[in-house]
């Protein structure tokens, strides 16, 4: 993987070889689950041949290819990408949760940041705020994207 888009559901693979132009040919990418689509790669460069890799949906669990060149394995890597449980949300991964200003009295208005990806807007919904040790009264959440 050289890339992935922000819903950590898609992106660009890469592969390096040295393969002229019959083994190119023969060159087969096999996901090891339905759930893993790969496009056929293309040379970007001599040795270098890039492809796009989309999950159709995310499920926990181990995701991998096995590489041939005609009926003969060349690589095989059933971890090559490994999806776990979200943190917070049922789409997205927390990266840090963080105080814009860290020293705040009871009364005091907070705003926390929330830094992540894969996130969708309704998953606002289920965003909540507590500190443990004051009754702060009830959260007003909002979400903004920042752009790539």
């Amino acid at each position: 993987m050289v890339h992935t888009d922000e819903t950590g559901r898609a992106g660009k693979f890469r592969i390096y070889a040295n393969l002229d132009a019959a083994m190119e040919k023969q060159l087969r990418i096999v996901p090891n689950t339905p759930e893993l689509v790969l496009s056929v790669p293309h040379s970007i460069s001599p040795y270098v041949w890039e492809g796009s890799i989309h999950l159709k949906k995310i499920t926990p669990g181990d995701y991998g290819v096995t590489i041939y060149i005609g009926k003969r394995e060349v690589y095989k890597n059933d971890k090559l990408i490994r999806t776990v449980k979200p943190n917070i949300s049922k789409t997205g991964f927390v990266r840090k949760l963080s105080a814009a200003e860290p020293h705040r009295r009871p009364g005091d208005v907070v705003t926390l940041y929330l830094v992540g990806s894969g996130f969708v807007p309704k998953d606002i919904t289920l965003f909540k705020a507590r500190v443990n040790e004051w009754d702060m009264g009830d959260a007003v959440l909002s979400m903004r994207h920042r752009a790539a």
